[in-house]
């Protein structure tokens, strides 16, 4: 249960027996008004912004990213994918970025976010990723050609050819789509 102490409020977490101190007066409401998830992300939150190495930064908000996902907290996962992608500006973060979007259904700017990166730099996670944006943004010849390009690897794993499946689905491709959906499940 949540306690106020003279620190402010410490939470205990009965599944792993740790206590955190939260300092924030978001986080403190949100843990009284019983939305730990929040409270506790908010927390974190406030945390990486204090951390100075580049190193450590970029994997403390990949973790935070992961904890954002696991509680369907995609809002508070897109302001951190927009700092992560302003840091890194790589292909990673482009694809992080895209899928937040894709996930609150801005398929369109997730589609500008990706194209304006440049095919030649994205992951291959972000060019099918560019294929269900466009596809859900309307522009089904644009993802029918990316989805020509885009093959699953001999070994890819069960996300990879999920997305797949739904790129290829998306342009019209049942067959190929069911293909790797069997590949997935195997």
């Amino acid at each position: 249960g949540a306690n106020v102490g003279r620190h402010g409020l410490s939470q205990r977490s009965e599944e792993c027996g740790v206590q955190r101190e939260v300092f924030s007066c978001d986080g403190i409401e949100a843990l009284l008004a019983d939305d730990l998830h929040a409270g506790l992300g908010r927390f974190e939150g406030e945390k990486l912004g204090e951390q100075k190495d580049a190193e450590k930064w970029a994997s403390t908000a990949r973790s935070l990213r992961g904890f954002y996902y696991d509680n369907d907290i995609y809002g508070e996962a897109l302001a951190l994918d927009k700092q992560l992608h302003a840091r890194l500006n790589t292909g990673e973060s482009t694809a992080l970025l895209a899928e937040t979007l894709l996930e609150l259904d801005r398929s369109q700017e997730a589609a500008e976010v990706l194209d304006e990166f440049g095919d030649g730099e994205l992951t291959s996670d972000g060019r099918v990723l560019l294929g269900i944006a466009w596809a859900r943004a309307g522009e089904a010849d644009k993802a029918k050609q990316i989805a020509a390009k885009c093959k699953a690897p001999e070994d890819a794993g069960p996300s990879v050819l999920f997305d797949l499946a739904r790129l290829y689905a998306l342009a019209g491709d049942q067959a190929k789509a069911a293909e790797l959906l069997t590949r997935c499940f195997e």
